[in-house]
């Protein structure tokens, strides 16, 4: 559903599945306006995933959206703090979706 929402916006996306894909894909191409990511991938939580990315100099302000049905208050307190911009509850409303990333971009 995101990915036809951002379709539809005129958006073009790259999906993957793992963190590995997703931190070579960024180590690689530092062309990327934000990464929106579920909270859990099929190789780390989301919180490994921040940490990787703000860890890398050369993308310390690419924005970090992360989504999840199921996380704890405190799991999302982390989360901010560590560095992801925003947190979206899942399912994902289509308005709520289309302004944060009209905000982001």
């Amino acid at each position: 559903m995101v990915v036809s929402i951002l379709a539809e916006m005129g958006h073009s996306t790259i999906e993957a599945a793992s963190s590995r894909c997703v931190t070579e894909l960024l180590r690689l191409n530092h062309d990327f306006d934000a990464v929106i990511m579920d909270n859990s991938l099929e190789d780390a939580s989301g919180k490994e995933v921040v940490l990787s990315l703000r860890a890398d100099k050369e993308i310390p302000d690419l924005p970090i959206v992360i989504m999840s049905s199921k996380i704890r208050v405190s799991e999302i307190d982390e989360l901010l703090q560590l560095g992801t911009s925003y947190f979206l509850a899942k399912p994902v409303k289509q308005e709520i979706l289309r302004d944060l990333v009209t905000r982001l971009l």
